[in-house]
């Protein structure tokens, strides 16, 4: 079984150093292409111009590799790459060439021979010196607060020269802002009576694994004279999916997922200062908060019995909240931090969930979790390429693969599989990153085969899977064997693009929705919650603006689509039309936007208004100067209000205006106000009696929705 674990985790990092390569490999051809012509640089200025979006796109994809490979929070900033870096260990023979990643608050050193295999990442606040040595420049020394020392020889040339001075220069900055911050390992022990009160039953072989864990561990220890400068290889993978003992878990998972750099970029009061300067301070998430702490862990004496355990998590919650508030709270947090809280302290715990929220699973816990819904399209991909049996299975009982994943995933499996299956998971986890999460689901579903394909109810699946499900070592043997060259970011690069944009137009579904709800309570508007839903879906279709602001340019087209009686006007010469169109819809705002809730006001008078609301917009229109309307302004009126809503066309207008303008006792030089125009025209009603048309006829459109 060891042979297997070796060839698992030689995978798994083959997989994130090829992710590296080109990165890397770029780095260092322009490195030297700039060493070897100098006029390269007055080119490359040249040529700012044209390749700067690219630039910028390259910059971003270099960003997300350096934070990702590292376990650092998406605002940490690669300042720079060098190639060919030789690490020298004190003691150690082989000495690996890699590369080094530059930033303001830490450098990582990733190693991409075959031979040495292993990456670790330094924070300035950890390191007692870093120098050059004055005998040889290329070489610079440095000594950790927690003992480790090392030499970093950096390649010959000009580039690689500039980049040392950049690394000396970052780490003095950084010293002057920042003291040494040395990690510390948490001094409150692991409460071990309070982790084994989580397992139910508590294995007969607890202690017996446990001793077993903890030799492995200690033996990993004493070989690895990096110490808690914690080096990714081969054999920490190992260690790692071998099980960590419960008395070290805590801390190796601070370790594993970075949280211990993460905090450290932050003030070394920060948990307790956020807790303070919020005291007794309320908002939605707090209040989202009080319902669920009494839902962690319902059988565990510690958040049940007393008030010491609720008391912490309740803290860390509220903390959170207030550090980010664009994420604020999100149902299953709770679960997640109460479970740090059982192996660590409180603010330990704080960071711990900072990292898994913001970094290892950046984008799942925020409103609209569009992360977590583009990985879960990605998951029933997987299904359909290792499981295709109980995909089609899955899909013909039309059962919501969203409904089962999204809780395992937001709750790491905890509560979904045995405990001690569920902190083996999160060792790796924290090892590995989201792809174990991904192994866990297909393994579940595999190792549950039979059943699935045996039910032909909907419902009875989901109860089956979101139950308490009992299995063990066979779960973990597919995690870490079978399933173990499964990656996520492979899946994300063939497909992301599609189910991005999938994840995205269930997102504008569900706000059309809601906007459209919004819009037929706020306002009076006549027009159906289908035909709303219809119009914000053209809008969203037309409008690149986030908000659905309109232009004068995209008038034409909506009335043409939700008022086709008057595409036969809108071709009349000039733009006088359109622009008094616009008038009325943003209020005689000239130049500015219109809004949703402008237009759909306007709409609803044009396309469901009364007669004499369609007249008042004829009126209006031919209304150039807002002070009473002339006799060529009425003609224009009276042929628009025929033409448009009565569908007449070629009738003597000319005699009917000129009777107006006598009954009004006015001249053809004069005007006329509305009132008076519609007391004559509509209400006695002189349109009706002149032309004989039928004004309760009034012709509405016809949109057939969906189309």
């Amino acid at each position: 079984r060891n042979q297997l674990w070796d060839l698992t985790m030689e995978s798994a990092l083959n997989r994130a150093e090829a992710v590296m390569k080109s990165l890397e490999g770029s780095h260092l051809r322009r490195d030297r292409m700039s060493e070897a012509d100098p006029a390269a640089r007055l080119k490359k200025r040249d040529r700012v111009t044209r390749v700067s979006s690219a630039r910028q796109l390259f910059d971003e994809k270099e960003k997300r590799m350096f934070c990702l490979l590292f376990r650092l929070p998406e605002s940490e900033r690669l300042e720079d790459l060098v190639s060919d870096v030789q690490l020298i260990l004190d003691g150690a023979t082989h000495r690996p060439r890699g590369s080094l990643y530059l930033s303001r608050n830490v450098f990582g050193f990733n190693a991409m021979t075959t031979k040495s295999k292993f990456r670790f990442v330094v924070p300035f606040v950890d390191i007692v010196t870093l120098k050059a040595y004055d005998e040889r420049p290329s070489l610079i020394k440095c000594v950790t607060a927690t003992g480790v020392e090392f030499d970093l020889l950096f390649p010959s040339g000009v580039m690689s020269a500039t980049k040392k001075n950049l690394l000396l220069e970052l780490f003095t900055k950084h010293r002057e802002i920042h003291p040494l911050n040395p990690y510390n390992p948490q001094q409150e022990a692991t409460d071990i009576t309070r982790v084994m009160q989580l397992y139910h039953p508590l294995p007969s072989d607890y202690e017996e694994k446990q001793a077993i864990a903890l030799d492995n561990f200690e033996k990993y220890w004493e070989g690895h004279p990096f110490g808690l400068t914690l080096v990714r290889d081969v054999s920490l993978l190992k260690l790692v999916c071998g099980g960590l003992p419960d008395s070290r878990r805590g801390e190796m998972w601070q370790l594993l997922s970075n949280s211990t750099t993460i905090s450290r970029l932050l003030p070394p009061t920060y948990y307790r200062d956020l807790c303070k300067s919020h005291e007794g301070v309320t908002s939605t998430a707090i209040e989202e908060i009080e319902k669920d702490i009494h839902r962690s862990f319902p059988t565990h004496p510690y958040f049940q019995t007393g008030e010491e355990g609720p008391e912490k998590l309740r803290r860390v919650l509220h903390a959170y909240s207030w550090h980010n508030e664009i994420v604020g709270y999100c149902q299953s947090m709770n679960i997640v931090t109460a479970l740090f809280l059982v192996y660590m302290p409180e603010a330990e715990a704080f960071s711990l969930l900072q990292t898994v929220v913001e970094t290892l699973m950046s984008g799942y816990y925020n409103r609209g979790m569009v992360g977590t819904m583009v990985d879960v399209h990605l998951f029933g991909d997987l299904i359909d390429s290792e499981l295709p049996e109980i995909g089609a299975h899955l899909r013909a009982l039309s059962v919501p693969i969203p409904a089962i994943t999204m809780p395992w995933l937001l709750c790491l499996f905890i509560g979904y599989v045995p405990m001690e299956i569920s902190l083996r998971v999160l060792d790796a986890f924290f090892c590995e990153g989201l792809d174990v999460l991904f192994r866990v689901g297909l393994g579940i579903l595999r190792l549950q085969k039979e059943e699935l394909l045996a039910t032909d109810e909907a419902y009875a699946v989901m109860v089956m899977l979101k139950r308490g499900l009992n299995m063990g070592e066979e779960l973990l043997d597919l995690v870490f064997g079978e399933y173990s060259k499964i990656s996520i970011d492979d899946l994300r690069e063939r497909r992301s693009q599609e189910h991005k944009s999938a994840a995205v137009r269930l997102l504008q579904s569900d706000t059309r929705q809601t906007k459209v709800n919004d819009l037929k309570m706020r306002s009076s508007t006549l027009l159906s919650k289908d035909e709303l839903s219809e119009l914000f879906e053209y809008i969203s279709r037309l409008s690149d603006d986030t908000q659905l602001l309109l232009t004068i340019e995209q008038l034409p087209p909506i009335l043409e689509k939700f008022c086709p009686f008057w595409e036969d006007v809108l071709q009349s010469p000039g733009d006088w039309l359109i622009n008094s169109l616009w008038e009325f819809f943003t209020l005689g705002r000239r130049g500015s936007v219109l809004t949703i809730d402008a237009l759909v006001k306007g709409l609803s008078v044009l396309w469901k208004g009364s007669v004499e609301e369609r007249w008042r917009v004829c009126y209006e229109l031919s209304d150039e100067e807002n002070h009473g309307i002339t006799y060529a302004g009425l003609l224009q009126a009276v042929d628009l209000f025929v033409r448009i809503f009565m569908d007449t066309r070629d009738l003597p207008l000319e005699p009917f205006v000129s009777m107006i303008f006598d009954k009004l006792e006015a001249t053809q030089d004069s005007t006329v106000s509305y009132e008076n125009v519609t007391e004559e025209m509509i209400h006695k009603p002189l349109l009706v009696e002149f032309f004989g048309v039928d004004l309760s006829r009034a012709r509405v459109p016809q949109v057939q929705v969906g189309k």
